[in-house]
């Protein structure tokens, strides 16, 4: 989305203009240098026993202030669980949780910001006491269909499901395990491509829905251009939201900073695959809306800036700054109801600056600590990070 909300984060909801969110709240930080080093530890691992003994402190001061609701509140963040990153898809928020006393993280659906919590995919049920990991990999436009990886142990390997939501259960199709890297499903919802590492290097495939994943068909990643893709390159894919194109970042590997995008038009008979950018030893990492990439790039700026380019005619001549290099160092940006968020650190903060998408700033969300920086709303998985 890759991009794509991976970090295990202490859920909350970002305070938007569009009301995408509702806040956490989070212990005031106190004055001395050894509880302030407890709070920035928390924002890490909540379950430490020193984080736990300044919240049981914090617990009985004040029970013996009169404040039952705020020992109410540290009572409960003892037994937290773990919620990644949000996205959302269709009016509904889709993310990882371990619930409290849970070892392991299930996969969730929230019909509106005031929703209940669904769980769709029970980790409990499907780890039988073995060690499972949930990932989301992919959701339709519509989010009827649910693409999401499944590891056992702590290999790399894990085989790819596909969920149908509406119905409450899994379909037939799966993947068999290896390390996939990215999932996107096509824009009439009859199959998904697929990215695959494997000792040659990653491939992209496509699987129509009900086949056998041994014939499916091979899209793109052996060269381009004549350049051959190795081991060391990553290749992500992205179905832009118009449905329209098939997007291929290709990471090279090695000591370069390179990286490639390519185009393949959907409805194009042959379903050539065009460059985008093509060989500029520069780092840039894309989300789509219609038919324009957003763009975060190191291009002509060492801290990071956004450009704005069209699929159709993507010449650098022709690119667009949306949001220009400052004196912070940008690391994620994503796009939610028409508005550009766009995440760099800041005096020891996680400060999200938010965009129209000609590039008006309108207004700003800071987090507490830099753990936080990822814990902004997006389309799935339409999200760039660093």
């Amino acid at each position: 989305m890759s991009m794509h909300f991976r970090r295990s984060l202490l859920f909350f909801f970002a305070v938007t203009p569009l009301a995408f969110a509702a806040e956490t709240s989070v212990p005031a930080q106190p004055k001395n240098k050894a509880s302030a080093g407890v709070v920035a530890q928390w924002t890490q691992d909540p379950k430490t026993p020193e984080t736990a003994t300044w919240l049981a402190e914090r617990m009985l001061a004040a029970q013996a202030n009169g404040r039952p609701e705020i020992a109410q509140k540290l009572q409960d963040l003892l037994h937290a669980g773990n919620v990644a990153a949000p996205c959302a898809q269709d009016g509904s928020f889709f993310f990882t949780m371990r619930g409290p006393g849970e070892k392991q993280a299930s996969i969730y659906r929230r019909r509106g910001v005031e929703g209940k919590d669904e769980r769709l995919v029970d980790a409990q049920k499907l780890g039988a006491g073995k060690k499972v990991s949930l990932e989301i990999l992919d959701l339709a436009t519509d989010g009827s269909l649910l693409v999401y990886g499944l590891g056992e142990g702590k290999g790399d390997d894990r085989t790819v499901h596909v969920f149908d939501v509406n119905a409450g259960h899994d379909l037939p199709d799966v993947l068999p395990p290896a390390r996939y890297h990215t999932a996107s499903i096509a824009p009439d919802k009859k199959g998904f491509y697929y990215s695959k590492v494997a000792p040659a290097g990653t491939r992209i495939f496509f699987h129509p829905f009900g086949a056998d994943p041994a014939t499916d068909k091979y899209v793109f990643g052996e060269t381009y251009n004549y350049e051959p893709l190795g081991p060391k390159d990553l290749i992500s894919t992205k179905v832009t939201e118009n449905g329209e194109y098939l997007l291929l970042s290709v990471r090279r590997g090695g000591e370069t900073k390179r990286v490639d995008v390519y185009s393949q038009e959907q409805d194009e008979p042959d379903q050539r695959v065009r460059p985008i950018i093509h060989a500029m030893n520069d780092d840039f990492v894309v989300i789509n809306h219609g038919k324009d990439l957003f763009v975060l790039t190191d291009n002509a700026a060492p801290k990071k800036r956004v450009i704005k380019l069209m699929i159709d005619d993507p010449t650098p001549e022709k690119w667009e700054v949306i949001v220009p290099e400052s004196e912070d160092t940008l690391s994620a940006i994503s796009i939610v109801g028409k508005q550009l968020f766009v995440t760099a650190s800041h005096a020891g903060t996680a400060r999200t600056r938010i965009f129209t998408l000609a590039g008006k700033e309108i207004g700003q969300i800071t987090s507490p600590a830099l753990e936080f920086s990822q814990a902004v709303f997006h389309t799935c998985p339409n999200a760039a990070h660093e």
